[in-house]
């Protein structure tokens, strides 16, 4: 957050995408994962951040890549083909979310 601002960011304007958390080791009564998203939720709340789209928690391996020139964020979820989560520039949430 200090190297946005000090870049000339203004907070209003950083929207944010979240992927991942899950528990891909899958251990019983494991709460690592589930907290780790909580703390995120509770520190974007408390900071006033948007957050437009998700794909969280699970079981399920997750990578995440965002595409600078064109404001795209694609995903993969598991074994599944990439997928777009979200487009920055054009505000387009119609992609895919696996919650």
């Amino acid at each position: 957050m200090d190297a946005l601002k000090n870049s000339g960011s203004k907070k209003a304007n950083i929207e944010i995408c979240l992927v991942g958390g899950a528990n891909v080791l899958r251990k019983e009564n494991d709460t690592i994962a589930d907290n780790l998203i909580s703390s995120i939720f509770e520190i974007m709340e408390k900071k006033k951040l948007s957050i437009k789209r998700i794909s969280l928690s699970g079981f399920e391996r997750r990578s995440a890549k965002l595409t600078l020139h064109s404001g795209r964020v694609a995903f993969t979820h598991g074994d599944k083909n990439e997928a777009m989560l979200f487009n920055f520039i054009s505000g387009n949430t119609r992609g895919t979310n696996y919650e």
